[in-house]
């Protein structure tokens, strides 16, 4: 028989991070879950702050930013909401994570072909460049040998 203790373990812990500087449009509070089978957090979604004279409203976002989750007037029924559902929502951001980890495992990257040259001729190139500058001041030096 699973306690609510016990339940809450196995689900790991939401997170709440609150920022004291925050400008309108912007989240004040990113929600973390702590996933204990994968021993890490995955970001499971933002809370957002509205304020219209007296009136204030919160909305709680998912982690792209796309899905609202819950509105409220109340801060503690959306920190409730996303405390009741952050297990579900922390192991589909997962889900989402490892579909994406996968696809770029199965996209080939491009290699660039190159192309393979014997060392023998390698190492002969440079040698005719050097003899050719050899030459050419060889011949420079004669002409101005027979200008003086």
């Amino acid at each position: 028989m699973n306690t609510e203790k016990e339940k809450s373990q196995s689900q790991g812990k939401t997170i709440f991070i609150k920022y004291s500087n925050w400008k309108k449009g912007q989240h004040f509070e990113t929600v973390l879950q702590s996933m204990p089978d994968e021993k890490k957090k995955v970001l499971i979604g933002r809370i957002y702050l509205e304020i219209e004279g007296n009136q204030k409203t919160y909305t709680a976002k998912s982690a792209d930013g796309r899905e609202v989750l819950h509105v409220s007037d109340s801060y503690v029924d959306t920190e409730k909401h996303m405390i009741k559902n952050g297990h579900a929502l922390g192991m589909e951001e997962l889900q989402k994570k490892q579909s994406r980890d996968q696809e770029r495992e199965e996209t080939p990257t491009p290699q660039t072909k190159t192309q393979e040259v014997p060392k023998n001729e390698v190492s002969k190139a440079p040698e005719k460049e050097v003899e050719e500058i050899r030459e050419r001041k060889a011949e420079q030096s004669k002409g101005n040998d027979l200008n003086r």
